[in-house]
């Protein structure tokens, strides 16, 4: 791309560039201009686990801890049952915290990917969302046996 004020070079210049802009310009102009040399092209996020797919999660190929297993159950037994009944939004986050620390403190991806899918349906209040993964952990559990 070029920018010239002088007419006479104005033809040479065309011959050996894909655009050509005649000085003054505008912003306008360099914007268009920009855009047809540059199209845009939307890059989508990476995600570690759609929130459809929790119930698919596969197996992890390391055995899981019996630590994190039975902290696993009884937060089910004394947590879980209460939470998927209240759904309050501070209990909910704690959980989900909860749920993170010991999937980094385990080494243990998939519970790190299913407390992020709640971390991300909470910030976007997503209730219904929130509803059905929640109503997946005993599956979770039981995948990680």
């Amino acid at each position: 791309m070029s920018a010239y004020s002088q007419e006479e070079k104005e033809i040479n210049i065309k011959d050996i560039s894909h655009f050509f802009l005649k000085k003054p310009i505008t912003r306008v102009q360099l914007l268009l201009t920009l855009k047809k040399l540059f199209p845009f092209t939307e890059i989508k996020p990476i995600t570690t686990v759609a929130e459809d797919n929790i119930s698919k999660l596969p197996l992890i190929s390391m055995p899981t801890s019996p630590e994190l297993l039975a902290k696993l159950h009884q937060q089910k037994a004394k947590v879980w049952h209460n939470l998927r009944k209240t759904m309050i939004t501070k209990e909910l986050r704690q959980f989900s915290r909860q749920l993170q620390r010991w999937g980094e403190e385990y080494h243990c991806q998939t519970l790190i990917d299913y407390a992020n899918c709640l971390k991300k349906q909470l910030q976007e209040f997503d209730s219904d969302k929130l509803a059905k993964t929640l109503e997946k952990f005993p599956n979770l559990v039981r995948s990680l046996q």
